[in-house]
């Protein structure tokens, strides 16, 4: 808390302080989050542009703290997004805390400047001779216009290693290594050597290597892990010609200028915007070239920079292209980073490649709504131990019958507010009264009725939810109308002056009264027009429907239940029609297909309340025509299912398909769904399904089902691993078809 009062109190002072073009801006909101012991988040929001700001700042001296990159899928072509590339690089004692995009690229994810990554260069090749930022063996930042050198040493004699991972060309000596592939891809009219590295790599600095393989007029040799592979070609083999398996030689690649620097990471941008503390983006930008109005128009930004003494790395991303955050112009985000005091910053890829992870989490709004997939990343690394401050388990108390399985989640959390990576693998269960039920990677089975604690434990941190198993039958009638004082009127879009509830006690079909909504409304295209009776009603156990009588007027009403969980997630239960005009009806919602209202992704948990009768009241859709009408209600009743035979169990008598789960997952989450007898149970005939992923503009992503299948509850596993194309982060559906029947829900694939 300390730390965080420090930062919260140094952003402030450097706000009050900045320059004059600074100075003029209008920082609302500013908020300041420890990261890990070194690292600070900071979140800025100006609102007259507005720009929406997200900064990181590392403390370079920190001991714990180093700067890595990372290239997409560890080749030279490829692209991945942050999040993934901050995952995959995450480990035990080496836990990468913030990340950002890094280079421009081309199609084929080639990033357009170096990389360096552990000391290995990705290529020798760039398309352009454009800034980039490069940290020593001592966590030193650099900014420079860099270029590569090299040279192999042969006892004490030497010659100019002509590229890394490049084309070999006529006379050439070329070191390929891990970022190049499988193989050098070299035809065969060359001698090749895979060697292995005694030393580790670091640019500016020998790396001696022993010889375990020669090849001679074959090409195309094998780069296997951990090792590299230098390529002759024509007089460069004369250089070579002695070398056999056991010997040893020596190779340097190097960059310059800083050739007395032993750098271990670089990453290329475009152009240097702040130097020796002055905004620098005009004449960097021109300096290094580009387009017309790259500059100077406003856009999605990333950068990095660091202060003059080089003790501390700045990142940042400014989102643009949003109501929110219209983006900034390059001499816009050099007086942002000079705020910070920043004394030499370089610009990296925008635009919708913008994005910063904090940890797990995607902490700003790439402008394409979901991130793209990028180049390479540059990342704050820690080696601080990750210790779990917290646990939660959820629900924390749920209600469920003997044939509902319950579904829990977890999470677990750092001693700064993270979320961390565990699962239900890492927990210990324990149960209060062990004969209520079994408990699996995060499944709850109900054996017997009764009450119990559940409880998981990882290290010290624990936490627990409590289960009642309940099985109630037939039905209870959960509200009859009587009371005049419980219901409570509300609505959205219509005339509240000539709308209005009563008590009817003529037309009713139990006790002495029904309720009366009576309404009125002009109709408006693209509005919706509701009518909301608010109540509180606890429902107890697992039921398997909720009725209302209604009686109506002519018009189409929809009406639905609105329940919440204990979690005050609310959740709409649609009634199966409309009600006619004539007499009371029964209006049946069934709880299979509840809709969750307030946020995407809510779990629909037991037990649960009745908040709310919503009605979408109908009309013939005239604009400006006024309709009036009334409604009535009578006996709320909440229904229970009856036991089943084996034999309904094997036939069961409707389509019904279930949250998939996990959900959110990654990789694998499981479907369930039900397949009925269309016929008696005495038949079984086969039925058509099809069930089918699709992504959020109703592409198919995968057909999981295209076949006749019995009656009967089936699971299918969705893994993403095994489809034949990668897909991305996000919101998807799925559906469930056959014959008329058609139902679909959201999924959501979190990597």
């Amino acid at each position: 808390m300390k730390n965080y009062i420090r930062c919260a109190w140094l952003l402030l002072l450097l706000i009050a302080q900045a320059k004059p073009a600074s100075a003029q801006l209008n920082y609302d909101t500013v908020s300041v989050r420890q990261v890990s012991d070194g690292v600070v988040y900071y979140h800025l929001d100006e609102t007259t542009k507005p720009w929406q700001i997200h900064v990181l700042e590392a403390d370079l001296t920190n001991p714990q703290i180093s700067i890595k990159t990372a290239k997409a899928t560890n080749r030279l072509t490829g692209n991945q997004n942050v999040s993934d590339l901050s995952l995959q690089n995450s480990y035990e004692g080496h836990r990468v805390v913030g990340a950002i995009n890094g280079d421009f690229f081309d199609g084929n994810g080639v990033s357009i400047g170096h990389q360096i990554v552990n000391g290995e260069l990705v290529s020798s090749l760039q398309s352009r001779n454009w800034s980039k930022i490069a940290f020593d063996e001592f966590n030193q930042p650099f900014i420079e216009r860099f270029n590569t050198t090299g040279k192999v040493f042969i006892d004490g004699e030497s010659t100019t290693l002509a590229g890394v991972n490049s084309v070999r060309g006529e006379n050439h000596l070329v070191l390929y290594n891990r970022f190049k592939g499988n193989s050098t891809n070299t035809n065969p009219w060359g001698t090749e050597f895979l060697l292995k590295p005694l030393s580790q790599w670091t640019i500016n600095d020998t790396v001696n290597l022993e010889i375990v393989e020669v090849e001679s007029l074959a090409g195309n040799m094998e780069i296997t892990p951990d090792h590299v592979v230098l390529s002759a070609h024509g007089t460069s083999e004369n250089f070579v010609s002695q070398l056999k398996v056991g010997d040893t030689l020596s190779l340097t690649v190097g960059i310059h200028p800083l050739e007395n620097k032993k750098f271990t990471q670089l990453i290329g941008g475009f152009p240097k915007i702040v130097e020796d503390g002055q905004n620098y983006a005009l004449a960097g930008y021109t300096e290094e070239g580009g387009s017309a109005t790259f500059a100077t128009d406003r856009h999605p930004r990333t950068s990095a920079g660091f202060n003059a003494d080089s003790t501390k790395l700045f990142m940042f991303v400014v989102d643009g292209r949003q109501s929110i955050s219209v983006g900034v112009s390059l001499p816009e985000l050099a007086d942002i980073m000079m705020m910070f005091g920043v004394h030499t910053g370089l610009n990296l890829d925008g635009g919708g490649s913008s994005t910063m992870v904090v940890k797990r989490e995607v902490i700003n709004s790439p402008s394409g709504a979901l991130q793209r997939t990028v180049s390479n990343a540059l990342m704050i690394v820690t080696s601080e131990e990750a210790t779990i401050e917290e646990l939660r388990l959820m629900p924390d108390s749920v209600v469920t019958d003997l044939s509902n399985p319950i579904e829990f989640f977890m999470e677990s959390f750092d001693a700064y507010g993270f979320k961390l990576a565990n699962n239900f693998e890492d927990v210990v269960a324990t149960f209060g009264n062990p004969g209520i039920g079994v408990f699996s990677n995060g499944i709850f089975n109900p054996l017997s009725e009764g009450l119990t604690t559940l409880e998981i434990q990882i290290d010290d941190a624990s936490d627990q939810s409590i289960i009642k198993v309940e099985v109630l039958e037939g039905e209870i009638l959960a509200n009859s109308f009587e009371n005049n004082s419980e219901w409570i009127f509300s609505s959205d879009n219509i005339d509240t002056l000539n709308s209005s509830i009563s008590f009817n006690n003529g037309e009713f079909t139990e006790g002495l009264q029904s309720l009366q909504l009576d309404y009125s409304f002009t109709y408006q295209a693209g509005q919706f027009h509701w009518a909301y009776l608010n109540i509180d009603i606890p429902v107890h156990g697992v039921p398997s429907e909720i009725t209302v009588d209604a009686k109506g007027d002519g018009q189409a009403h929809t009406i639905a239940f609105v329940v919440s969980n204990e979690n005050n997630e609310r959740f709409a239960l649609l009634t199966n029609k409309s009600p006619g005009p004539d007499s009371f009806e029964i209006l049946t919602a069934n709880m299979n297909n509840p809709i969750d209202i307030d946020q995407v992704g809510a779990r629909f948990y037991y037990p649960i309340r009745i908040k709310q009768i919503a009605v979408s009241l109908g009309s013939g859709r005239q604009n400006g025509e006024l309709y009036e009408g009334t409604i009535l209600f009578d006996n709320i009743v909440v229904k229970y299912p009856t036991a089943t035979s084996v034999d309904n169990e094997i036939y069961p008598s409707g389509f019904h398909l279930k949250q998939n789960y996990p959900n959110p997952f990654n990789p694998t989450t499981t479907i369930e769904y039900t397949v009925p007898s269309l016929v008696d149970a005495n038949f079984a005939s086969t039925t058509f399904v099809k069930l089918i992923i699709y992504d959020i503009l109703g592409n198919d992503v995968v057909t999981l089902v295209n076949d006749y299948k019995l009656p009967g509850n089936y699971k299918v596993e969705l893994d993403i691993t095994k489809l034949n194309r990668s897909i991305s982060s996000g919101i998807y559906f799925y559906t469930l078809t056959s014959g008329e029947f058609n139902k679909t829900r959201k999924l959501i694939l979190l990597k």
